[in-house]
């Protein structure tokens, strides 16, 4: 996944498909459904989803805006090349869309 392979058409897909509840935000609760039923359902991943949460949610009102989402993939994407598994989840993530 390189990061010119995300559009902000894709980040936008992502998101809107996350938002299960159209309301323009991502609750915890979506994302680790989302992530469950895209990525993986081990504990770890779940963990990790939670913190990826917690750090991409900048303005601490337990919601993710488009714009805190969107620069936590671009985040996730600067460090394609680690063996995150984190940054492997936002890779098969975002190759589905």
């Amino acid at each position: 996944m390189d990061s010119e392979d995300i559009t902000q058409e894709k980040i936008q897909a992502v998101f809107e498909a996350i938002d299960a509840d159209g309301d323009g935000l991502i609750s915890l609760k979506e994302y680790c459904h989302f992530l469950q039923e895209h990525g993986g359902t081990s504990m770890e991943a779940i963990e990790a989803a939670h913190e990826d949460f917690l750090g991409a949610d900048r303005n601490w009102d337990d919601y993710l805006q488009f714009s805190e989402f969107a620069r936590a993939v671009s985040r996730w994407c600067r460090n394609k090349g680690s063996n995150d598994p984190d940054v492997r989840l936002v890779q098969a993530v975002f190759q589905r869309f």
